[in-house]
C-alpha cells in the first residue's frame, strides 16, 4: 500500500533519521515517519514566509526562512513535536515597520536569529550545524547556537572569462571533510574541525550544477543543467553520464547504482537501469521495505520502477 496522501502540494523535503519534514507550497509544514512514510502531523504554519533550507540537528530541526520583499533572513531551531501557528505575512510586515523584531520569531523556537545575509546551504556535522551565507562566510555552531568556528568562503577562480563569482549550491559531509559545491561546478574540501580549506578546484564538467548526492559505495552523483546526470568516483572523475532531457529533482543510492525522479520521469543507473515516464513531478525518493516510493509535487505517491531486489541488496551491505 502506498503512504498516505499529503493533500497539499509539496515543494521540498528535509530528511531526518526518525522523521522527514515536508515543506508545502503554501509555506505550511508537515512531518512524515521515516520508516513507514505515514503522516505524523497535520500541516502547520509556524513561519510567516518561505523556507529555503533546513537540517535535522539532534532533537530539533533548524530552518532558514526568507522574505526577499522585506530583505530579511532568519534561522530558527524548532523542537520535535507539534508547532503552533506563527504570525502571518501581514503581521510580519507590521512588526518590521514598527521595529518589533522580537515579534517576528516563531513562538516555539528553541532559538532564533536574524541573519545579515541569506543562508545558501547547511549540513549537520557530528551534532553541530555548519552553514554558509551569501558573500559572508562559513560557520559551525553547536545545537545551542554556540559558535565553534567561522571561516571565509573559498575563493574560486572564475569559471570562464567574464563569469560571475561562484555561489555555493550545496554541501555534504564525508568523514571529517565538508565538501562544498557551487552553481558553476566549483568544489572545495573543508576541514570539519576548524574550517581550513584542504582542496579547491572545479569538477571536470561545465554547466549549472543543481544537485549533488554522495554514497560510500557508489561515489558521487551530480546533476548539471537540471537534466544531465553524471556519476563520479571518489576522486571526482566522471564515470558515466546520462542525458535525460528533463529536470531531475532527487536521487538515492540503490545497490550498485542510483535511483532518481524528476519531471514526469523516473529511472535508475547501474545494472538495473530503467527509465519510466509518468504524469506527475517527482520531488523526493524514500526507501521502504516493500519498495522505493516517490513523493510527488501534488502530495501523492507512486512506486518507483527500481526493482525491490536492488533495494534489499543495498540495505544488506
Amino acid at each position: 500500500m502506498p503512504p498516505d496522501r499529503l493533500h497539499k502540494p509539496v515543494l521540498m523535503v528535509i530528511r531526518g533519521e526518525r522523521e522527514h519534514v515536508v515543506i508545502h507550497s503554501d509555506d505550511s509544514i508537515s512531518r512524515i515517519d521515516a520508516a513507514t512514510l505515514q503522516r505524523v502531523s497535520e500541516p502547520a504554519t509556524p513561519l510567516p514566509c518561505e523556507v529555503t533550507c533546513g537540517v535535522h540537528l539532534g532533537d530539533s530541526i533548524v530552518l532558514c526562512w526568507v522574505d526577499r520583499q522585506h530583505r530579511i533572513a532568519r534561522m530558527s531551531a524548532m523542537p520535535r513535536g507539534s508547532w503552533r501557528a506563527g504570525i502571518g505575512r501581514d503581521s510580519l510586515r507590521l512588526a518590521l515597520n514598527e521595529n518589533r523584531v522580537e515579534d517576528t520569531h516563531p513562538a516555539d523556537a528553541i532559538w532564533s536569529h536574524e541573519l545579515s545575509a541569506e543562508p545558501l546551504a547547511m549540513a549537520s556535522v557530528d551534532g553541530d550545524l555548519v552553514f554558509c551565507t551569501l558573500e559572508r562566510g562559513m560557520y559551525r555552531v553547536t545545537a545551542r547556537s554556540e559558535e565553534v568556528w567561522r571561516a571565509a568562503l573559498p575563493d574560486w577562480p572564475l569559471a570562464w572569462p567574464g563569469a560571475r563569482e561562484d555561489i555555493i549550491e550545496t554541501m555534504r559531509q564525508v568523514d571529517e571533510i565538508i565538501w562544498v559545491f557551487t552553481d558553476t561546478c566549483g568544489f572545495a574540501a573543508i576541514s570539519a574541525e576548524d574550517g581550513t580549506i584542504l582542496d579547491i578546484g572545479r569538477l571536470p564538467v561545465t554547466g549549472a550544477l543543481s544537485m549533488v548526492r554522495h554514497d560510500a559505495r557508489n561515489g558521487w552523483l551530480i546533476v548539471v543543467d537540471d537534466e544531465r546526470l553524471l556519476c563520479l568516483d571518489a576522486e571526482l572523475r566522471v564515470v558515466s553520464e546520462q542525458a535525460l532531457r528533463r529536470p531531475i529533482n532527487d536521487a538515492m543510492a540503490v545497490g550498485d547504482g542510483w535511483a532518481w525522479t524528476g519531471w514526469r520521469l523516473d529511472g535508475s543507473t547501474g545494472p538495473d537501469r530503467v527509465a519510466v515516464e509518468h504524469s506527475e513531478i517527482g520531488v523526493a525518493l524514500f526507501s521502504r521495505r516493500d519498495a522505493i516510493w516517490a513523493l510527488r509535487n501534488d502530495g501523492d505517491w507512486h512506486r518507483h520502477p527500481t526493482p525491490v531486489a536492488s533495494l534489499h541488496s543495498s540495505e544488506e551491505e
